[in-house]
């Protein structure tokens, strides 16, 4: 009987603290903290899509010419000093047939996923400071119903930029990429993809990434108010050799420095965040592929752009064991934009596919 008593009373425990909980529920933030805001106007936000931007909680709001959207605080939103349109006025998305489900009623935006933290390690290879690695950049997704810049461009961007801060960087032009792509036999396949487009064009490392935003608001500064704009992009960036993520990478652009629109938020963070894709690139050590071999004649898909010299001896591995070279070329000639003929050294077995590096101690 005493032990049925014990039960009783814990599960009265639990019965209290579950009814406790559906009462205290209402006056929970939806980030785990006690609200900040009343009842009341809890009741006037439940409906609306909140957003996190650089650490403030913004309201998404059609804007007030009726063409994309706006991002209020929602403080300013509470204290009446923004009124958002009736939903009649809400724009709607390119195609929708009138009557169907406006702008304002999209499902709410996706939020940029964690970072992770364990990522692939490449191992590093010693080369000469002056070669350059080629890398691959794809177009980002767009993550928000309402952008004023494509995937492509910010890719472009990025890309430029990258070349710009990075003389050891070669960006490979994307029709390039997307053409390599489209001839591939094992296309829909990421990693088979990724090795393939090392294979095919001597590519070290593919960038993929998102964006998310730009998102348009206004902050106050004293009596003034001042439109910014701020972007949030998320890049993954793999190897070809094994194609596995090399690491993730988070580019924003600080409040501080979000004054103007789009374009001008968009090279503030790639500007910002640049500096970490070169230290990790530069990491990798530089090397390139073998084409086409004819007898003891071997052509390489790097040359004088690459930053090759005539003379040059480089060792081969082959992809599958980058411990133990299977032997040794030399360069004889350089033609074409970026490749060259080498004459075998040393060594059996040399491939199409195959890499060249420089020796250790080079």
């Amino acid at each position: 009987m005493l032990k049925f008593i014990q039960n009783m009373g814990m599960k009265k425990a639990v019965i209290i603290f579950a009814i406790f909980s559906v009462f205290m529920g209402c006056s929970l933030w939806p980030w785990g903290k006690r609200s900040p805001y009343s009842k009341e106007e809890l009741a006037r936000i439940a409906d609306k899509e909140v957003y996190i931007i650089d650490g403030e909680r913004y309201i998404k709001v059609p804007a007030e010419n009726e063409r994309g959207f706006r991002y209020v605080k929602v403080d300013e939103y509470l204290a009446g000093k923004v009124t958002p349109l009736p939903l009649r006025y809400a724009p709607r998305e390119k195609g929708e047939e009138k009557g169907g489900r406006s702008g304002w009623e999209r499902a709410k935006e996706t939020p940029p996923p964690p970072l992770r933290k364990k990522a692939f390690t490449l191992p590093s290879y010693p080369s000469p400071p002056y070669l350059k690695r080629k890398i691959a950049i794809f177009p980002f997704q767009e993550k928000t119903t309402a952008v004023s810049l494509s995937g492509g461009e910010v890719a472009r961007m990025l890309a430029a930029t990258l070349m710009r801060r990075a003389p050891s960087v070669q960006v490979i032009d994307y029709e390039v990429v997307k053409k390599t792509l489209e001839k591939l036999p094992k296309r829909g396949r990421p990693k088979e993809e990724l090795k393939g487009l090392g294979r095919a064009l001597g590519v070290q490392a593919v960038i993929m990434g998102e964006m998310y935003g730009p998102f348009e608001f206004s902050i106050k500064e004293g009596d003034e108010e001042k439109k910014v704009c701020y972007v949030e992009l998320r890049l993954r960036m793999f190897d070809t050799i094994m194609g596995k993520l090399i690491g993730e990478y988070k580019l924003t652009n600080p409040l501080l420095k979000a004054e103007g629109g789009a374009e001008q938020a968009v090279a503030v963070a790639v500007e910002e965040g640049v500096k970490e894709l070169k230290k990790v690139i530069e990491r990798m050590g530089w090397y390139s592929r073998v084409a086409l071999v004819e007898g003891d004649v071997i052509y390489l898909l790097a040359g004088s752009l690459s930053g090759l010299k005539e003379g040059d001896v480089l060792e081969v591995y082959s992809p599958d064991n980058l411990r133990r070279p299977k032997g040794q070329v030399r360069i004889i000639k350089l033609f074409g934009i970026d490749s060259s003929m080498a004459e075998k050294v040393k060594g059996e077995g040399i491939k199409e596919a195959d890499l060249v590096r420089f020796p250790s101690g080079a």
